[in-house]
């Protein structure tokens, strides 16, 4: 049995914290984990709670395997299996994704092509990056910047949306894609 869910930690949005996952486990399991995130504070979120024009539900696979480790045929199951199940589940699908893990490991061209021949319009890896017009030759290959960890405090999301962090960790490159 596989469940997708989205928790959201409860308190002052300026410490909110996500969590999206698929598991494929026992329903007791998932009894027992669900238990023990509600009593520490993680509810369900649910679609309409994300509504809005400017969010977007994408595909990520489904088990959260490097893609580039995998064989063709079974990374292309785990992008499409994904873009089918939350199709399935929010009744709408998907036309953006988000590669596991993301960097130059995980991520190359033969990842990208796979992606692309799933129907995806766009896909970002975890290379950082601020998106600049040379990318409209690269929607398959994006850059991001994670709001991850201690980075989500707005002098951090400040800094880096400058674009100096982009600079520094890509040696002055600007355009980052794979």
């Amino acid at each position: 049995m596989g469940v997708i869910f989205m928790l959201h930690r409860i308190g002052p949005p300026q410490y909110a914290s996500g969590l999206n996952a698929f598991l494929s486990c026992a329903p007791d399991f998932l009894d027992e984990l669900f238990g023990a995130l509600k009593r520490e504070g993680w509810r369900f979120v649910t679609l309409d709670e994300v509504a809005d024009p400017l969010c977007t539900i994408g595909a990520h696979t489904s088990h959260h395997f490097s893609l580039r480790r995998l064989e063709r045929s079974r990374a292309m199951e785990e992008i499409a299996g994904s873009v089918r199940r939350i199709g399935a589940e929010i009744g709408q699908t998907p036309r953006h994704f988000a590669y596991p893990y993301g960097g130059p490991s995980a991520v190359g061209e033969r990842e990208v092509d796979l992606v692309r021949e799933a129907g995806l319009a766009t896909a970002v890896t975890t290379r950082h990056g601020l998106l600049q017009p040379g990318h409209a030759d690269h929607l398959h290959a994006l850059p991001r910047i994670s709001l991850n960890g201690e980075y989500q405090q707005p002098h951090y999301v400040e800094t880096m949306l400058s674009g100096l962090t982009v600079a520094l960790a890509n040696r002055g490159r600007r355009l980052v894609t794979l």
